[in-house]
């Protein structure tokens, strides 16, 4: 109806419709405008609280738990000098270099699995909230909504 008047070229009766068909906005002091501040605020902080934790979930987790290339090889070359010092030296029980090596490699491997793991459970757990934060925001959103329609939508349509 207000459209119409508009293209009649009859502007003021166009803003009369319009504001008439509206029922008052909701004043400061009533209940729906503080439940809808409410519901806007708190969704935001959801909102919010969800992209913190994701970004967090995807953050760079660095971690040297395994000796890098040139300290390997160092160790490897030790360990077979010894491994032959003792053999030249005649020692009843010479260290076995290579299974000394494995032994070593095995340690660092566990070591590193194990804090991997960690990384992983600790990231799957701030996607948790920030899934959690995210359906907070829905539901809020969606309760806004609700909130404004009942206010705005007469009860007698």
């Amino acid at each position: 109806m207000a459209f119409t008047a508009i293209f009649r070229g009859n502007p003021g009766f166009a803003t009369r419709c319009y504001v008439s068909d509206r029922r008052p906005s909701a004043s400061t002091g009533t209940g729906t405008w503080w439940d809808s501040i409410t519901c806007i605020v708190i969704a935001a902080l959801a909102t919010l609280t969800a992209l913190g934790f994701l970004a967090a979930s995807i953050f760079v987790a660095r971690f040297r738990y395994i000796a890098p290339e040139p300290e390997l090889i160092a160790y490897a070359e030790g360990l077979d000098t010894d491994e032959a010092r003792m053999i030249a030296d005649g020692q009843a029980d010479p260290v076995d270099a290579l299974v000394t090596f494995k032994r070593a490699l095995c340690r660092q491997y566990a070591v590193a699995t194990d804090h991997n793991r960690q990384i992983n459970q600790k990231r799957a757990l701030w996607r948790s909230i920030a899934g959690l934060a995210t359906l907070v925001s829905i539901l809020l959103t969606l309760v806004l909504v609700a909130t404004v329609t009942l206010h705005y939508v007469p009860k007698g349509h």
